[in-house]
This record gives structure tokens, sequence and C-alpha cells, in this order.
């Protein structure tokens, strides 16, 4: 178990520069801790066993260049991003070279131990510092990808309960509902309403299981629904056998009478050829009864829950 707070790596090949480190720091044991390393090829191995919080490199060789060749191969594997790495040299172009390597500080030689102890624990708290900050960055940036999600999250829900709202009420009067909560009921002067239902219903549905029955009357109400929807009509409701729609509302219309005949007499043709098609293969053909009617309605939304769109008139 480690009982200090920082582990400083003294890099020099000069044994009086490390033990002036060294002794730097001997009275201030418990909060720091020093070891040294030459300039070699094992210093990588060093930083990765130790994972020292910096390190301090000598690089004042006159001529000889080792120092500052660490200290780029220091750059390219990425170390003076992770840990502060603080120089030493006497060479002001040497010192402007190893700033450009990516030197955190530099201290010039010669140096008193003053200098250097207040030199490494301002970088040790400045990195502390960026490090917290890039600590919160990380977090933000994870939250707000989360919020990011669970916006998007929240927007295929919304689609999906739009989808579905329309699904049950005019877009119109879906859109009244979610911007102002509320649907006042309209009059409307002339609207048509269809109205189909089968003759005999109760007699064909007492010969056919609920799940045939279910089938068949799903296949015309989506064909009566195709065709009211080309001709610009709402479906209103079905109930039980009964088809129910009208045309002139909620966009109102002067159009709507022809509107509803033709879409009318279109299920009729469909319904002409579809039992043509049961009669072929000996099934019962459902009969199916249409009235029509134009005149003066009120449309609105009933209920809080499950809400329906209906007429009156």
């Amino acid at each position: 178990i480690n009982h200090y707070e920082y582990l400083i790596l003294a890099v020099s090949d000069n044994e009086k520069v490390c033990s002036m480190i060294k002794e730097s720091f001997i009275d201030e044991a418990q909060s720091y801790h020093v070891i040294t390393s030459q300039i070699s090829g094992d210093i990588f191995d060093i930083i990765s066993e130790n994972k020292p919080d910096i390190i301090l490199l000598d690089i004042n060789y006159e001529e000889d260049t080792k120092g500052l060749d660490m200290l780029f191969d220091m750059r390219e594997f990425g170390i003076t991003m992770e840990m502060p790495v603080l120089i030493m040299s006497d060479d002001n172009k040497n010192i402007e070279r190893a700033v450009v390597f990516g030197a955190a500080d530099f201290l010039k030689v010669p140096f008193d131990r003053l200098e250097l102890t207040v030199r490494v624990k301002s970088l040790l708290s400045l990195f502390k510092l960026i490090e917290g900050i890039s600590g919160q960055a990380r977090d933000l940036e994870i939250q707000s990808s989360e919020l990011e999600r669970q916006k998007n999250q929240l927007e295929v829900e919304k689609n999906k309960t739009d989808e579905l709202l329309q699904n049950i009420l005019p877009y119109e009067i879906a859109e009244q509902l979610k911007n102002k909560g509320e649907v006042r009921a309209k009059k409307y002067r002339m609207v048509t309403i269809m109205f189909t239902d089968f003759k005999d219903f109760t007699k064909i549905s007492a010969e056919l299981e609920p799940e045939e029955i279910i089938k068949e009357l799903g296949v015309y109400f989506r064909k009566f629904d195709e065709i009211t929807e080309n001709h610009f009509i709402e479906k209103i409701k079905t109930i039980g056998d009964a088809y129910m729609c009208v045309g002139g509302l909620p966009l109102r219309n002067k159009s709507n009478p022809i509107d509803v005949t033709l879409a009318a007499l279109e299920i009729q043709k469909f319904m002409k050829r579809y039992n043509e098609s049961r009669r072929a293969k000996g099934l019962t053909v459902w009969e199916l009864r249409v009235g029509i009617h134009t005149g003066k309605v009120v449309a609105g939304v009933i209920g809080s829950k499950k809400f329906a769109y209906d007429i009156w008139g």
C-alpha cells in the first residue's frame, strides 16, 4: 500500500541531479515519493509499471540530444498528454524545443530546491484540476449522450402516440387536442353521412365462429376505409357490422354529397365482385345495405380518457 499522495519520476544520467531532487522532497515523504531512472529505453516500462504523477526530465547534456530525444519519444507514445513533464536545462534553445515537444514546464539549471518544489507542486495541482475538469467533461458527454438517447426514444414514442391518435381522431382534431388539450364541438350546416350494415348479420354470425366473423368484417372494413379515404371522407366508427362515415367535416366542403355518393357506388362495386368470388367458392354471401343522408350536424370529441370523435344531428 502506498503511503504517499504523489509519485515523482526523476529521469537523469546525472546522479547529483537525482540526489538533489530526492533531497528536495525528503521532508514531505508522506506526500511525495521520488523514484529515479537513467535515460534509456527502460524508462517506458518504468512509467507503465509505476504510473508516476509527474516526470522530471534532465535534458542538460550540452551537444548530446538524448534528453530531447527521450521527450520526443514520450510525446509519440502519448505520455506528455497523460502526465506533466518538467524539463531541466541551461540552454534556452533546448528549452524552447522541449516545450514544442510537449514539456509542461521547465527549470533553468542551476536551480534551487525551493523553486523545484514550487514548480512541481504547481504542475501537479494544475494537472489535477485539468484531470477533474476532463472527468467532468466526460461525465457531461455521457449524460449528454444519455439525454440524446432518451430524447430520441421520447421522439419515437411521441410519433407512435401521434400516429395512434390520428388513427383514432381526424388529423385536424388530433392536432387541436394535442395543442389545446380540448376540442370544442362545432356545427356543420351541410355534411353527408353514409351508414352501412349487412343484411341478416345476426343469422350469418350464428353460423360462423367468432374468429371467422372478425376476419370477414376486417376484409370489408379495410376496403371501405381505403375507398372513403380516396374520396376525402372521414370514418366515424364501426358498431358491430355497421360502418359509419361522413363527408364535409372536419374540413368543410360543398362537394360532400357527391363524394359520399361516389364512395357508396364504389363500395357497391367492390361488394358485387367480392360476393361473386365467394359464391363461386360456395361460401355465404354477405349482402350490404347502404344509407346516405345530407344535413346539419354537431361534431366533437367525447370523453377524457378513451377519446371518440362523433356527430349528432
